[in-house]
Formats: structure tokens, C-alpha cells, sequence
């Protein structure tokens, strides 16, 4: 019993049938494989910079301070919103004048605001009936706009 080979066998091309490449096919192929470098470089490049984004998003929202939370218990704009009645002495013994107390100890941006808003930073400011002569009408704290 002798085998056959297989009609498989007998359509792969063996080193007696080589053909020379069609004109074009060559560079056909090599544009491909440009292709799917390109491809794969912009694949990882997604991909880091998807990464880098979510670290920084992570980063950007994360509590501060050691206690989990913002500093004294309160953000940036419940400060700043009571920046004004802090600076007039008006939440003395309140809750709130505390926890702002706090706040701008451990937030410096917010301590700057205070620092440069605060009463005795537009008493360095000539006031406008200094310059004029008269006196303007009472804006409260409104001083740091000038």
C-alpha cells in the first residue's frame, strides 16, 4: 500500500515552483507592515497617555490633609464665601470662623487670598479720598479691587 499524497500537499509550492513577486507586491506588503507599526505606536501612545491622564485626574481629586478631608473641614469657596464676615470680625465664637482659621493655615492658596484681600493689604492703598479729597461712598470690603 503505497499513499497518495494528499491534494493539500500537492498546492503547497515547493522550492522547484518559485514565482517572482508581481510588480508592486513587494512595497504592498511593506506598506502594510508600516501600517501596523503605526498603528501598534499609536496604540501604546493611547494607551500611556490614557494612563498619565487617569493618574492625574486620581491625583488632582484626592482628599487633602492627613484627615481625609479639605482643611478645617471646609473647601476653597465655602472659605473664600465667608472671606468678608471673617475679615469684618462678624463669626466670632462661630464654627465657622474656626474651621476657616484652619483652612487657611493648611491651604495656601486660600491664605494668599486672605493675606492680599485683607483689610490692612488695602490700608497700604492710598483710599480714594486721599487722592481726591472726598469720600466715596462704602463698598465694604470690595478695598483689593484698585
Amino acid at each position: 500500500m503505497s499513499e497518495q499524497p494528499s491534494e493539500s500537499n500537492s498546492e503547497t509550492p515547493s522550492a522547484d515552483s518559485w514565482q517572482p513577486c508581481r510588480s508592486g507586491e513587494v512595497s504592498e506588503m511593506v506598506q502594510r507592515i508600516e501600517r501596523r507599526r503605526r498603528a501598534a505606536t499609536v496604540a501604546r501612545v493611547t494607551s500611556v497617555a490614557a494612563c498619565l491622564l487617569a493618574a492625574v485626574a486620581i491625583l488632582q481629586f484626592q482628599p487633602f490633609g492627613a484627615a481625609g478631608g479639605p482643611p478645617g473641614g471646609i473647601t476653597c469657596g465655602e472659605c473664600l464665601e465667608h472671606q468678608g464676615e471673617y475679615q469684618a470680625g462678624e463669626l466670632k465664637g462661630q464654627k465657622i470662623a474656626e474651621q476657616i482659621r484652619e483652612h487657611i493655615a493648611g491651604c495656601p492658596h486660600c491664605a494668599e487670598k486672605f493675606k492680599s484681600e485683607s483689610p490692612q493689604a488695602s490700608q497700604k492703598q492710598p483710599s480714594e479720598h486721599m487722592v481726591t479729597g472726598f469720600a466715596a461712598p462704602s463698598r465694604g470690603l470690595i478695598a483689593a479691587e484698585f
